[in-house]
């Protein structure tokens, strides 16, 4: 029953070898991996004709587009091929088969949500260097950088493994793909906002909010680009810098745990300049921005001209893009009118990474289900008009930003929760058991490297 699909996540992407759906033979060389493979509807499935609604999200037509969905994805990148998929490989064979791939999908994201809760708890204002500073002394136990360090490693190995447990349990759905990227999105600022405690981030100083924003959309453009990409040629690639940003998180909080956060501020000669490693940091985030988002456009543009099918004509495959310029245009007149951003920088990566979310997560689901983006959903009509409410004297400005964020941030869990929900009501499973036979084949796993 829980069926996970292809587990392929992030920001990065995840490979394929390590989400192929069942009944899918990969080769596990350490060539460049190529694999396609076709993900339907178990016939348990409700026919259309007799499919009612279930809820107010993914009507008939788009559970059926679910069901002539095609997994198709490349990954060429050598620390998964030679590093990441052996040390999975390894994990998996060892794994239960009652544990339902989706399971660990929520596991993992919950391990890498503690690392933010956390963090918040000791830095809530981004003050944290400074106190340190003035103290003479840490004032983070270093236990708690540890603790986040083992949390991100381990969040990033079941990230890989949800898949490849999916595969063995014979339990792969397109559930599990839509459960597994759209968790993703979800933490995309949830990794952001732990390493930026980690790292000493203190708006109004060295950093200030307009840089720390950039931050977040750098991150958030990279995981956009990986699926904005996928949306236009129906092809998954699978970014290099998925598993190299994901372990880089972690050895963050382990270099901070043996160290301090002011490590990051202290400068060193790099090629004869001056630098800190914070700026190194931000600076490879939009580097790695950057070259996602021209990589993701050589690519379209290659498929187009090299006969791929296309389904959508190149403006309306902009769609996408335009949906989500609008959202930091929003988001940016909002910091340079309102004082909200600068005093509550946590909750303002929170208000913009849940509305990205909602934004990364109905990409999905048309990619998926192969109907067109929608421009408009009630969220994007709602952000302008909070904005100008943000602007006017009727309100308590502190009071209505964090009331506004646990709207957005409530009404995007509606959005998750109901769309699983349909999607395992069309399907008939569970989202988080799968029927446990001890009887059942396991499908080998190929390690030859």
């Amino acid at each position: 029953m829980a069926a996970s699909t292809p587990s392929l996540s992030n920001i990065h992407g995840r490979t394929p070898l390590r989400a192929a759906p069942s009944g899918v033979e990969v080769s596990f060389s350490p060539a460049p991996q190529e694999v396609e493979a076709i993900s339907s509807f178990p016939s348990a499935a409700v026919p259309l004709a007799q499919h009612k609604e279930v809820g107010p999200y993914l009507d008939a037509r788009t559970l059926t587009g679910f069901s002539q969905y095609k997994y198709h994805a490349i990954d060429t990148s050598p620390l998964s091929i030679y590093v990441m998929k052996p040390y999975l490989n390894f994990l998996v064979q060892r794994m239960p088969m009652w544990i339902a791939p989706n399971l660990l999908t929520m596991v993992g994201w919950l391990a890498i949500l503690s690392t933010s809760v956390i963090t918040w708890y000791y830095d809530p204002d981004f003050s944290l260097r400074e106190r340190e500073e003035q103290a003479g002394d840490i004032i983070v136990p270093r236990w708690v950088w540890f603790y986040c360090a083992f949390a991100q490693f381990l969040g990033h190995t079941l990230d890989g493994l949800d898949g490849m447990q999916a595969r063995r349990t014979g339990s792969s759905t397109p559930l599990g793909e839509l459960f597994d990227h759209g968790l993703d999105s979800f933490g995309t600022f949830v990794q952001m906002l732990a390493a930026a405690t980690a790292v000493g981030v203190s708006p109004g100083s060295d950093v200030p909010i307009t840089a720390l924003m950039l931050v977040q959309w750098s991150i958030q453009l990279s995981f956009y680009s990986t699926h904005y990409e996928k949306y236009n040629t129906s092809i998954l690639y699978l970014p290099w810098s998925y598993d190299v940003s994901q372990l880089g998180v972690a050895a963050i909080f382990l270099v901070t745990g043996l160290n301090s956060v002011s490590y990051w501020h202290v400068p060193t000669l790099l090629f004869g300049y001056r630098v800190t490693p914070l700026l190194l940091f931000r600076n490879t985030v939009h580097t790695a921005a950057i070259v996602s988002m021209v990589m993701s456009f050589y690519r379209i543009y290659e498929h187009r001209h090299s006969g791929g099918f296309c389904k959508y004509s190149f403006v309306q495959g902009l769609a996408p893009l335009s949906t989500l310029a609008f959202t930091f245009g929003v988001f940016y007149l909002w910091k340079e009118t309102s004082d909200d951003f600068v005093q509550h920088p946590r909750v303002a990566a929170v208000l913009m990474g849940v509305v990205f979310s909602n934004i990364t997560c109905r990409l999905i689901v048309s990619q998926m289900s192969g109907f067109r983006f929608n421009l408009i959903n009630r969220l994007i009509v709602l952000l302008p008009f909070c904005w100008l409410a943000s602007m006017s004297n009727l309100f308590d400005q502190t009071k209505l930003f964090y009331v506004l964020t646990a709207f957005f941030t409530l009404a995007h869990v509606h959005y998750g929760i109901s769309v699983v929900n349909e999607l395992c009501i069309y399907l008939k499973i569970k989202c988080f058991t799968i029927p446990y036979n001890k009887n059942i084949k396991r499908v080998p796993l190929s390690t030859d490297h």
